[in-house]
């Protein structure tokens, strides 16, 4: 949007736009509450979920997850396999990954700060399990700024 009203203001001082396309990286997309990714139709897991959402770049765990919806570990591992497929353990480190990713694409905060702000123990860890998980490592991912080129532009 800043983008086209700068070129929009340069036209209307009479400048004529080098091409008809600007081509601009995306930005990712904004998960918001209103997505309702948590919407499960288990209660129990569905607040551990909340939780690890709100909490889990501060490097919680699977003991304190279980602690915060006032249940078992193995209760809620138990639910939380047979309602996702998968484990706490598991999700917390997709949602530290997806955080990491967010991360490398919108910032240039140096990779060790980022793993600590995502929830790991260090750069190394996080790099290992970035490089495990996704397939290149978080320096490779932050070069390739994922995502398809935006262009905007009118015919003149």
């Amino acid at each position: 949007g800043y983008e086209a009203a700068r070129l929009f203001d340069a036209m209307m001082d009479g400048d004529k736009p080098e091409s008809q396309f600007v081509t601009l990286p995306p930005k990712g997309v904004v998960a918001r509450q209103s997505t309702d990714i948590l919407a499960v139709e288990d209660s129990l897991v569905a607040r551990a979920m909340r939780y690890i959402s709100e909490q889990g770049h501060t490097g919680i765990d699977v003991r304190s997850v279980a602690e915060a919806v006032h249940t078992t570990r193995r209760t809620l591992e138990r639910r939380f396999r047979s309602v996702l497929g998968r484990t706490i353990a598991e999700e917390l480190t997709r949602l530290k990954i997806e955080r990491v990713k967010r991360l490398l694409t919108d910032t240039d905060s140096p990779i060790k700060n980022l793993a600590v702000e995502s929830g790991f123990v260090d750069g190394k860890q996080m790099a290992k399990t970035f490089k495990r998980i996704v397939g290149v490592s978080p320096t490779e991912y932050r070069s390739q700024r994922p995502g398809q080129q935006v262009r905007i532009g009118a015919e003149f």
